[in-house]
């Protein structure tokens, strides 16, 4: 229902805001009154954000993380075993670079200079400049780093 009010300066003739908490939404909308003259009204309504399908959707993620976690650990510990060792060079094997080197060794590389070519960002730092020069990789010619 909206309600009347009465405003000294119109600034701006409508207005809509958005409050979201994790409970509830809250809408709020106001408009100049159609009668006419001075006064606007307003509406405020607010919903819940904690409907039956978001609470089994959020239980769910719940359940699902641990089996990405063991999923990851799954895949490290084959690397490893392969005496391959991703998380000496990057600290998240997948992230976009580790996700690159991995695609690649699981194509068949194996060379480390091209394995090394593939640092992106932050991993660029792990990999010394004269070693990224030797390799090509410097930021004039790949980009990348």
């Amino acid at each position: 229902m909206l309600e009347e009010t009465q405003d000294e300066q119109e600034i701006i003739s409508r207005v809509a805001a958005l409050d979201i908490g994790k409970a509830e939404l809250v809408c709020c909308v106001r408009v100049p009154d159609p009668k006419g003259g001075s006064r606007r009204v307003h509406e405020v309504k607010t919903y819940s954000t904690m409907t039956r399908s978001l609470q089994v959707m959020t239980r769910y993620r719940i359940t699902l993380v641990p089996d990405q976690i063991r999923e990851k650990n799954r895949v490290e510990k084959l690397f490893e075993d392969s005496q391959i060792k991703l998380s000496v060079v990057a600290s998240d094997i997948f992230g976009v670079s580790g996700r690159d080197m991995m695609a690649a060794l699981i194509g068949g590389e194996s060379n480390p200079q091209v394995l090394a070519q593939m640092a992106r960002s932050r991993m660029c730092a792990k990999i010394p400049s004269s070693k990224r020069r030797s390799l090509g990789t410097s930021p004039t010619t790949t980009g990348s780093c």
